[in-house]
């Protein structure tokens, strides 16, 4: 067996073959669509922090635990943000979109509903976080926030779903 056959083996199931873009393919698509519906994520999140003053600022939250500076927060939560993106795309394409039902954009709706739903928990260590204690970002575990949150992950998983079977069936 070739190098290339073997790839292709491991990667399409051969029933399915036709029917299903290789997991390379999915995990591709996820991870680019990701990216893109981070960015839109984070326009979002600027336009709504603007709009309710809740100053949500979501690098300042996953990067300030790491470093001091306002400035280098933003430059390492870009970066991170980037990453978790990436990573909850390529989740996206290899193992949720495939099982969703419904057309792609509400695939990617019910997929960062729950994403949102598992995560959120999480902020109730807020408390905790150096960028809150200090109040250079709004309190995030209240409901008034949690609802602030959710027109950015609204763009994020609207644009998940309707640019992966786009970039999944190039």
């Amino acid at each position: 067996m070739t190098t290339g056959r073997l790839i292709y083996s491991l990667c399409m199931n051969e029933h399915d073959a036709a029917r299903r873009p290789s997991r390379l393919a999915q995990v591709f698509a996820g991870t680019t669509s990701g990216i893109a519906a981070g960015a839109a994520y984070l326009v979002v999140a600027g336009i709504d922090n603007k709009i309710s003053g809740q100053r949500l600022y979501d690098l300042q939250l996953l990067a300030r635990p790491f470093v001091r500076s306002q400035k280098k927060a933003n430059a390492l939560g870009a970066l991170i943000h980037v990453g978790n993106s990436a990573a909850l795309g390529s989740l996206y394409g290899a193992l949720a979109e495939p099982r969703l039902p419904g057309p792609p954009i509400d695939k990617g709706l019910i997929f960062v509903t729950v994403e949102g739903t598992v995560l959120y928990p999480i902020l109730a260590l807020e408390a905790h976080h150096p960028a809150v204690k200090s109040g250079e970002i709004g309190p995030y575990w209240s409901w008034k926030s949690f609802l602030w949150n959710w027109p950015r992950h609204v763009a994020y998983g609207a644009v998940l779903g309707w640019l992966y079977p786009k970039l999944r069936n190039l």
